[in-house]
């Protein structure tokens, strides 16, 4: 069932925070369901810089080039997902996250549509 969203790109620190919190909770969910993974988990965080790179948001994530969204459900951050172009004909689509009680609802599908236009 899909519920109405609002999807833009992150240009507050508001939103910068949102976005953390939904991937911290991604996180969590992670550890908590591969426990025997803990090691890798926080070695994939480290490497790429999530954090790094998400506390730098609003400078980091520069249309066209690079676009990071939120969606939205009232006041509620719901998903979230990147976007890089890699070059004139490749992209990347990256770090989609959508919060637990939102996934199943059409949030993940809306995010990934919304970087088709």
């Amino acid at each position: 069932m899909t519920i109405p969203i609002s999807i833009r790109p992150v240009r507050t620190n508001e939103e910068v925070g949102q976005v953390i919190k939904l991937v911290k909770n991604h996180e969590a969910w992670i550890r908590e369901r591969y426990p025997e993974n803990d090691e890798l988990i926080t070695q994939y965080y480290k490497e790429e810089c999530v954090y790094e790179i998400l506390s730098n948001a609003l400078s980091y994530f520069v249309p066209p080039e690079k676009v990071l969204l939120i969606a939205t459900a009232g006041a509620e951050a719901a998903g979230t997902i990147s976007f890089k172009q890699l070059d004139e004909k490749l992209c990347e689509m990256n770090r989609l996250f959508v919060s637990s009680h939102f996934r199943g609802k059409g949030v993940g599908r809306s995010l990934c549509n919304e970087l088709r236009n």
